[in-house]
């Protein structure tokens, strides 16, 4: 019986840390996926879908690669500065107006680009509000 009601209470304090917002971005995230993805970026770019996670209030972006930007070297210089990647990626951020209400909501945006070739990981990176503000 203890634990039914430790089960309960954690449903309780998990569902209580959902707002609004965040239900509607989850959604937005859902309904984008549905009626946009697959959608080419670039000759080398496919957004496979877009996700929100409400614990971590993050919105994520899963890309893959192919052709040209399918190799270590592509990404290299973004993995060895992650500062400067995260300037270049927050600078787009905040030049991008379909994401203003997301950014004022403080939302972390996640970057995940896996590889067409053999499906591991190229780079990821995630831009917080206290890179973007």
């Amino acid at each position: 019986m203890k634990h039914l009601f430790t089960l309960f209470l954690l449903i309780i304090f998990i569902s209580s840390c959902q707002t609004p917002l965040d239900k509607r971005i989850e959604k937005e995230a859902r309904d984008y996926t549905e009626k946009h993805c697959p959608k080419w970026i670039d000759a080398c770019t496919l957004l496979d879908s877009t996700t929100y996670d409400i614990p971590s209030r993050t919105y994520t972006y899963w890309y893959t690669v192919s052709g040209d930007a399918d190799n270590d070297a592509f990404f290299s210089d973004l993995q060895a500065d992650n500062i400067l990647a995260r300037k270049r990626y927050a600078e787009a951020l905040r030049n991008d107006p379909n994401l203003k209400q997301t950014l004022e909501a403080e939302i972390n945006i996640r970057y995940h680009y896996r590889s067409q070739s053999n499906g591991l990981l190229r780079f990821a990176i995630t831009v917080t509000p206290k890179d973007y503000k």
